[in-house]
């Protein structure tokens, strides 16, 4: 037809570099594969604090960044590449109303979960928890706000965000 050939082969390596030698993936005899980098991030709440309606939050704790510049306050994460992510992002907290913690990219809002707070007046525990996959562009922003009407987030992996590129 038009000399067009299949063919099937192996490829045998140990490790893929890229053109001045970087390495970009490895494999172990059990097949194994590790990547020297992984864009991704994991914040995590450093203080316990009651957050005003409409406030952004500061997730200051570092568990993993690497791909992602925060500002100094650390409520907002630049992207330093294009690609799809996906994002996921819990918190504990004691309310006694209703609260929200919802995704802004470049200030829109995208995303948000939700806790039905106590009745009568009484405080009950609430895990709010979304996730969302989602294209970006390098130097996009991502941020949390929180819708919170009363009560608190609760620190260290009771209230984390975290965000990884899949492709």
């Amino acid at each position: 037809s038009n000399g067009d050939r299949t063919m099937t082969s192996r490829l045998k390596v140990d490790q893929i570099q890229n053109s001045s030698g970087t390495d970009a993936i490895s494999m172990n005899s059990d097949g194994v594969v590790s990547l020297p980098k992984v864009v991704a991030v994991s914040r995590s709440l450093n203080q316990q604090t009651s957050y005003a309606t409409y406030t952004d939050v500061p997730f200051a704790t570092v568990n993993y960044e690497y791909g992602f510049t925060a500002n100094a306050g650390a409520t907002e994460f630049t992207l330093d590449y294009d690609g799809v992510y996906v994002i996921t992002w819990t918190a504990l907290s004691n309310l006694t109303a209703d609260n929200k913690l919802a995704l802004y990219v470049n200030g829109a809002f995208r995303s948000e979960a939700f806790a039905k707070g106590g009745t009568d007046g009484n405080a009950s525990y609430s895990t709010l928890s979304n996730q969302i996959i989602i294209e970006l562009d390098a130097n996009d922003v991502i941020k949390f706000n929180t819708h919170n009407h009363d009560g608190a987030f609760y620190t260290g992996t009771h209230t984390t965000f975290n965000a990884y590129k899949i492709g």
